[in-house]
């Protein structure tokens, strides 16, 4: 099939509350699998970035070959554009050390260059629209480039501007708000709005899910959760995914032991004779 090829049934979902249930849904998954397979599994961003585009390049070329419209294939591809998108902007923002505001210009720059492109096609922007396989190729093209977006602009929020995970959480659900306001109440173009919304529901479950992970008290540890662990500010991990030592935090007799161990922890730990 050629990229002219038309169409002939929708392979594309209804854009409807539960399509953005969903999305938010498979995109958090997407997150904590590549935060895992990253950090846990110790692969570091690149080589885990190099790993998910290959199973997005596999589910995506299922997806085109599709004949109709298969729910559990697209949001495996949508899953697979969340954990590749992730490790993207997580080795662009750290290991290569372009830092948030840079990461996430570079990123947008792609995804700019990418709508250019798509309007000089000639392809509808309408994604319940699409019939063409170039049309969905372009699609699919800026879905994996919204989704690493969003991560890097959630990474931002998070870490830098000092909202914190429930601080962004909020202010990234009101602008959804007065999205879904806009799309009710203004003649703002739908294309603008669904764009602008599947960006901000990249960082929205990232940064609604995180803050569960860390401990309800000061002196409790916090649960080893890979996107809790990759966020620290801290320096609970190094940012090339290498195992770090805890920050310390307090003196026992000269010795410091580290940030959520407790005493008795750290004296079990201490060879006899040196206490």
């Amino acid at each position: 099939m050629g990229p002219h090829t038309k169409i002939s049934v929708k392979k594309l979902p209804q854009v409807t509350a539960l399509f953005w249930i969903l999305k938010i849904a498979a995109t958090t998954l997407g997150e904590t699998g590549g935060d895992e397979v990253a950090q846990t599994l110790h692969m570091g961003y690149l080589v885990s970035f190099f790993l998910f585009i290959a199973v997005f390049l596999v589910a995506v070329t299922a997806q085109l070959r599709a004949k109709k419209l298969h729910p559990p294939l697209y949001w495996t591809v949508i899953i697979a554009t969340s954990t590749a998108g992730t490790t993207l902007s997580d080795f662009l923002d750290r290991t290569a050390g372009l830092g948030y505001l840079k990461g996430s210009l570079l990123i947008f720059s792609g995804l700019g260059i990418t709508f250019l492109i798509w309007s000089r096609t000639g392809e509808t922007f309408a994604v319940e629209k699409i019939r063409t396989l170039r049309g969905e190729g372009l699609y699919w093209t800026a879905i994996l480039l919204s989704n690493t977006l969003g991560t890097a602009f959630g990474d931002f929020l998070s870490d830098s501007s000092g909202l914190h995970y429930w601080g962004s959480a909020l202010l990234i659900a009101t602008v959804m708000v007065a999205v879904l306001a806009a799309h009710c109440y203004t003649d703002v173009s739908d294309t603008v709005l669904f764009w602008t919304a599947f960006v901000l529901t990249r960082p929205l479950g990232a940064t609604a899910g995180d803050p569960g992970c860390w401990p309800s008290s000061p002196r409790s540890p916090p649960t080893p959760c890979g996107g809790c662990v990759r966020r620290s500010r801290r320096g609970t991990r190094r940012w090339r995914g290498q195992q770090a030592e805890p920050p310390l935090t307090g003196q026992k007799r000269g010795r410091a032991w580290p940030r959520g161990s407790s005493r008795l922890e750290v004296l079990s730990l201490t060879p006899r004779g040196t206490s």
